[in-house]
């Protein structure tokens, strides 16, 4: 595989060696990865299990993580919202799964289950 590099950053990988339309510095032959070794994060390519991939990656499962509580928000806090008691309960379970849910190892590496997901289990 084949890495382009401009100010000192991966700016593309690929198996060709061949970027067309694309400034940079240079071009390294990497015969130790693979072209799906590496992750986009900034404007830069980086291994995925660098510290910088492993951090956006957090931010992303958080974000969707965060989504899932807004969206089932209104089920726990309006107290007439028309669902049964049972589904009620069901939903602060599952929030509270949701705010756990990076306590977990490696929590980072999926995302958390939906509602329909985790109440399938």
């Amino acid at each position: 595989m084949y890495k382009a590099i401009k100010e000192n950053k991966i700016i593309a990988v690929n198996d060709s060696g061949k970027f067309p339309c694309l400034i940079f510095d240079e071009i390294i032959e990497d015969s130790e990865h693979e072209v799906t070794d590496f992750v986009m994060v900034s404007s830069e390519f980086v291994l995925s299990d660098d510290e910088k991939a492993v951090e956006e990656k957090k931010k992303e499962v958080r974000a969707i993580r965060n989504s899932y509580l807004e969206e089932t928000d209104k089920y726990v806090s309006i107290p007439d919202f028309p669902i049964s008691e049972e589904e009620k309960e069901n939903y602060k379970t599952y929030r509270t799964y949701l705010r756990d849910y990076t306590e977990l190892e490696n929590w980072w590496e999926a995302n958390p289950k939906t509602f329909e997901e985790w109440k399938a289990e």
